[in-house]
């Protein structure tokens, strides 16, 4: 009988090592592993640190179905429907026009230091505010504007007052044209005026 016993003890050493052996193994490869992804984000968390906005931008790839305009004072980004119409754009007056086939889908017009025209009115308006040079969209585009206007009083274009953007509203009109408006700004005196038609 002890010599069976001793034979048992003798396989259950052996087996034991091995568990152990493999038990290390497991652990080194592990920690190998922890190793290699630690390094790993510590190199991209300083190549992170490195990138400045005007690396950003500058390797942007757009889309061959996008089209980029840029003037001196402004830039957007379109499908390719959009083109500029330079028989009516000036060097203060923008405008753009998105095509379905021959005809005109979408007007986008951008005065930049111009007064604006007397009959320029619209339907709806985009409140924003200017914060270190760049608009930011303050609430989304209004109702149609004779909705602020009782139904006895509609006499042609007034003017109307949408979260502190006054406009020239176009009362009787059916098109969905948002006029782009500074907070606090009025119609007439515009630096920057955008109207999307």
């Amino acid at each position: 009988m002890s010599y069976h016993r001793g034979i048992n003890n003798h396989i259950r050493i052996r087996r034991a090592r091995k568990t152990i052996h493999l038990v290390i193994v497991i652990l080194f490869f592990l920690l190998l592993a922890l190793t290699y992804a630690g390094v790993d984000w510590l190199i991209n968390r300083s190549k992170s640190n490195d990138v400045t906005p005007s690396d950003i931008s500058s390797t942007f790839i757009r889309p061959s179905t996008t089209k980029l305009f840029r003037t001196e004072y402004f830039q957007f980004q379109t499908d390719n429907s959009w083109s500029k119409i330079p028989s009516v754009s000036t060097s203060t007056k923008f405008v753009y026009r998105s095509y379905n086939g021959p005809l005109v889908e979408h007007q986008l017009v951008v005065f930049v230091n111009e007064a604006l025209p007397s009959n320029f009115s619209a339907t709806r308006v985009l409140p924003v505010e200017v914060i270190k040079g760049v608009f930011k969209k303050v609430a989304g585009v209004s109702e149609h504007c004779n909705n602020a206007i009782p139904k006895d009083k509609w006499s042609g274009p007034e003017v109307v007052t949408y979260r502190q953007v006054t406009f020239k509203c176009n009362v009787d009109s059916n098109e969905y044209t948002v006029f782009v408006g500074v907070i606090g700004g009025k119609w007439k005196n515009r630096k920057i005026c955008i109207s999307l038609r």
